[in-house]
């Protein structure tokens, strides 16, 4: 199991491995820290933990992305003026 004290290190590395932020993972230190400490993850679990937290943030976006699309093609066809 990780050792909570040096859990941000841990995460910074993970970050740095996978070329991405704490953004891209759409989750807070504390969640991380309650997944971590629930599940007794190792680095290894944490890892793909993470991986795919920031797979499934992306998604998340460009689902977002195309429903505003979409919407903004629905307003411009209700109204031909814009």
């Amino acid at each position: 199991m990780i050792d909570t004290e040096y859990l941000d290190i841990t995460l910074q590395d993970i970050y740095q491995r996978l070329m991405v932020d704490a953004d891209d993972v759409g989750m807070a230190y504390d969640e991380v820290l309650q997944y971590v400490e629930q599940f007794e993850m190792d680095e290894d679990m944490l890892y793909s933990f993470i991986k795919e937290k920031v797979e499934e943030n992306k998604e998340k976006n460009k689902a977002k992305k195309g429903k505003e699309m979409m919407e903004s093609l629905k307003r411009s066809l209700r109204d031909p003026m814009l």
